[in-house]
């Protein structure tokens, strides 16, 4: 195999792996329940919001890494900027968590 072949192959390769991790999420997300746990996903992550916690570098690093895995689930489902903040007002679960003061059950 060439060296040129070995990259068709693993650009082929991280083709189909991208091609079946969209199918998976979609998959997941495309179902009634899928869609009220990214609502709430979302909803938690604070999407419309700043996530900076002006003199606390701690809370400001876990909300960007919130809505950093949020919008990662949002972008690999080929949801856009609008339906993202849209989705994440509609959790039917609210959207505080335990360490926001919502109720641990």
């Amino acid at each position: 195999m060439t060296a040129s072949g070995g990259f068709v192959a693993a650009v082929t390769d991280a083709a189909k792996r991208l091609f079946w991790k969209r199918a998976d999420y979609r998959a997941v997300f495309g179902t009634p329940e899928g869609k009220r746990v990214l609502a709430d996903i979302l909803a938690t992550a604070e999407m419309g919001r700043s996530p900076l916690a002006p003199g606390d570098a701690l809370t400001t690093g876990v909300n960007v890494g919130m809505q950093n895995l949020a919008k990662l689930i949002a972008q690999t489902i080929d949801l856009g900027d609008r339906d993202i903040i849209i989705l994440g007002k509609e959790s039917p679960y609210g959207h505080q968590t335990e360490a926001q003061g919502g109720d641990a059950a």
